[in-house]
């Protein structure tokens, strides 16, 4: 279930896009200080030795990753609330072996991970354990509710829970 509407003047061919990794031994460019499979490049070949990229993953951009969080943890992606929500639900969710945990499948061609719905994950934690979360974040933070959205447990976070008063 989404709980954010995309663009619809953003071309589907825009999202997500491919990352390359370097297939040489080379480090790509001088000075970078890491391993030459470790590094995520966007040309279509070493910029040192010529050799051809290859395909690594699909990602997404910053608004494509801001909807998805906003989609997956039912808050908005900008505010102070940030530190507070990734200390509460961190750990709280596991990662999708099935795409990496980014959410796509395919090389040639990007399609949603059937596994964790596009997600990257899915949450481990216990409905009881998710509504605390929730509760304790909207008490400090009841701005941080993202408009008409659900928790992951379906709980409508566009309002506080009863008996939870606004700071």
């Amino acid at each position: 279930m989404r709980f954010a509407i995309r663009d619809p003047f953003v071309l589907e061919e825009d999202m997500p896009h491919k990352v390359w990794r370097l297939s040489c031994s080379c480090s790509g460019d001088v000075g970078m200080g890491v391993g030459p499979t470790s590094r995520p490049c966007s040309g279509p070949a070493c910029s040192r030795c010529g050799e051809p990229t290859v395909f690594s993953y699909w990602a997404r951009d910053s608004i494509e990753r801001m909807d998805l969080y906003q989609r997956v943890h039912g808050l908005k992606p900008l505010g102070p609330h940030l530190r507070l929500a990734d200390a509460v639900f961190r750990g709280l969710r596991e990662s999708c072996d099935a795409c990496r945990s980014t959410g796509f499948v395919g090389t040639e061609h990007w399609a949603e991970c059937p596994h964790c719905e596009g997600t990257g994950g899915a949450w481990k934690a216990d409905e009881e354990h998710l509504v605390a979360a929730y509760c304790l974040l909207l008490h400090r933070y009841a701005e941080a509710a993202a408009p008409g959205a659900l928790s992951a447990v379906g709980i409508g976070l566009g309002g506080l829970p009863p008996g939870i008063e606004p700071r």
